[in-house]
Formats: C-alpha cells, structure tokens, sequence
C-alpha cells in the first residue's frame, strides 16, 4: 500500500478525505473522537511542509441537497479547538466549493454529500475536486467500504497515498483475523443483524464465545419462535439467525449467549413500565430496551478469561439512560478483563465514551460499517485503490 513516507509533501497543496460523520446535538459535536483520530496524519503533513490541505468530509445523509442540519460548521468549530488554532472559523471559498478556514494551512469544505455527483461518483465532478490540490490523502477509515467521488473517485485520477489512521485500522483489525488472543469473545449488537451475520460467518474459526444484544439479539429470539413483543426485528433473516446460532451450539468448543432475560418497557423513547423478565414473558405491547441481569451474570466469566474482546453495537436503547445499563455493565467487565479490548461503531462509542470506558480500550476503530465488512472479508475500495 502506497503510504505517506513514499512521497515528497512540501509545498504541495494535499487533499485529504476524513471522516468527520460525528454526532451533533444543538448545534454541537456530541462526540470528537474521530475528529482527533486524524490529527497525526494532518500533524505529519504541516512538519513536512505541505503548502495546504484541504479536508473533505461527508455529515449524514443529506441526499444530494444542502441541508442546514447536516453543514460542518459545528465540526470545524470543535477541530479549530483540538488543534489548538484561534480566530474563530472563516466561511471562504476554494474554487466554487464553500468552506471553512480552520487555520491559515487547514480549510474544510463544506459537507460533500450536498452534491448528488459525491454518491454518483461523477467523473467530471471528480476531476473539479482533483484541481484541488496536487496529492490525494485518504484517511478515512469510516468511509473505506463505499464508491464516491472524494474516496475511490480522486484515487483513480490523483497520486494517491493512506493516511497514518487508515493504516493503523487495518493493522489493529487485520490482527483479528490472522492470530486473536484466545480465548476470542464476540460482542454484537446494534440495530443492523445484516450487517453483523456476516461477521459472525467469516469469524467462526476464530471466535469462542458469542454474544449478541440489542435490536440484533431480537432476531435471533424471534428465530426461535420467541415473542418479541413490540420490537424491531429483520423477519427475512430469522432463517439465517437460525442457522448460525444452531451452527454455534453443535461445536462443542464454541458458545453463543442470547438474551435469557430482557428489561422491557411500554415506550422505547422513557421508561414505562421496566422490567426485568424472562425472555419467553415479553407481552405483545412489550418493547424490549436492554440485556436482564441474568444474562449480563452468565457472559461475565467468558469476558473475564477473554484473550481477546471485539465489540460492535450497543447492547440496549443507550439514548436513554434506564436502557443503557447492560451496555455500561458489560464495559466495566471488558475494562476490567486484561483481553486485547477493540471496540467499533459510533453508537457503541457513544455509549462506552458517556459511561467514562472509552480511553480504557486498547483500540476503538473509527469505522463501524466499515469494520464489519473488513472482518466479514469484504473489499473495501477505497483501500483496494490504495494497493
């Protein structure tokens, strides 16, 4: 893979793409982690003379439109204070594309997926972003498993080079697929079962334990013909939840720890009603919010003897504070385990990070889809343009 240390970067004007997807609330970045993932790379560029660089980041889904919520101003305002530049942000313009003055050597344009051509991977819209700068620098990890304009598109045209961030994610996820510390403990939860079903497929040889939780976990009950009440399940994947959960259970090395009690609510927005039942006790009108107690006891020695912990998805509806018990929980047991601890997903960091866990982990990749496709065995293009 061509990498920074390959070229000669003074005076020249850089393109770098980051991923600077991060929450915002009020008019305020809720969490910079990503944000201060990418600044060895910047720091690099600035000590090796390059003349500028130009970040260009997506926010959201904006779908091709200029919509106000979705601008980077917030996220310019939080990375002029990370880097310690002054003078409050300038809005300017670099060639027709609006964006922000961050300091005399760093501007960010504005949100790129306000432009239809960014998805679409328009050629002449790539060419208008190359006339940008003179190297292109990708660094975003996050963003590595789609085809746009700003990854794959500038990669194809440009001399083209990984950032130090993206790197060091392949190292750290590359490690879990080649040779894990044993035991190896899975944890998967999160909205998205498609998304995590492969993962679980491509990592059977190497997993001990697996557990699942949140809205996945649902699935995985309803394939069992257990009622989930009011709850968010992928009906068209209960066959397959089926499969890999029996898969689990016929090797007798191997264990998978579904939800044997939840903590329902009557609304998924407060807490009405909580309890803490058995899962085969969940009532039509029931949404369940979060792991029970009994389940949370049973995987506590596997994290406890764990060589190895990879953890993606928030256990529980953690936007409100009565459902994000089981995932603090489960952090404290992962913090305290002395297993090689990766966490991924921005829900997961947001999690972990409001219950004072995140700087206990040995690594938190920047990419939550992303990562699970590299684990699922899946290209990544923007990295193939790289190799």
């Amino acid at each position: 893979m061509k990498t920074l240390q390959q070229v000669d970067v003074k005076n020249k004007k850089i393109l770098m793409r980051v991923d600077f997807n991060v929450p915002i609330e009020n008019g305020k970045v809720k969490e910079e982690f990503r944000l201060k993932a990418d600044t060895p790379t910047i720091d690099y560029l600035i000590n090796e003379g390059a003349s500028q660089i130009i970040l260009i980041s997506h926010l959201g889904r904006p779908e091709g439109k200029v919509v106000p919520k979705y601008s980077l101003m917030p996220v310019a305002e939080s990375f002029q204070k990370i880097i310690g530049a002054k003078g409050g942000i300038k809005k300017t313009e670099i060639d027709s594309f609006p964006a922000f003055e961050i300091s005399p050597k760093i501007t960010l344009l504005e949100n790129i997926r306000f432009y239809p051509e960014e998805e679409a991977s328009d050629p002449v819209f790539v060419k208008k972003l190359a006339q940008l700068g003179d190297i292109f620098v990708f660094d975003a990890f996050g963003a590595a498993h789609r085809e746009s304009a700003s990854c794959t598109g500038l990669a194809k045209i440009m001399p083209s080079f990984a950032g130090f961030l993206l790197l060091l994610e392949l190292e750290k996820l590359n490690h879990l697929l080649v040779d894990p510390p044993k035991p190896f403990v899975l944890i998967l939860g999160g909205a998205k079962i498609a998304d995590k079903l492969p993962v679980m497929k491509n990592l059977f040889g190497k997993v001990d334990t697996f557990m699942v939780g949140g809205a996945i976990a649902n699935t995985f009950l309803a394939s069992k013909e257990i009622s989930v009440g009011k709850s968010l399940i992928e009906p068209e994947l209960k066959s397959e939840a089926a499969i890999i959960s029996n898969m689990i259970l016929d090797d007798p090395k191997k264990d998978i720890f579904i939800p044997q009690d939840v903590v329902v609510s009557k609304d998924t927005s407060k807490a009405k009603e909580l309890r803490d039942i058995a899962r085969n006790e969940v009532k039509n009108d029931d949404y369940i919010v979060d792991l029970g107690m009994k389940t949370i006891e049973m995987i506590q020695p596997k994290i406890a003897e764990a060589g190895t912990i990879f953890w993606n998805g928030s256990l529980g509806i953690c936007e409100v504070p009565e459902f994000a018990k089981g995932t603090k929980l489960v952090a404290e047991m992962a913090i305290k385990s002395k297993a090689e601890k990766i966490l991924a997903g921005g829900d997961t960091i947001l999690a972990v990070n409001s219950a004072g866990f995140l700087n206990k982990f040995d690594f938190v990749s920047t990419g939550g889809g992303a990562a699970l496709e590299f684990l699922a065995g899946k290209r990544l293009p923007a990295v193939e343009m790289l190799e």
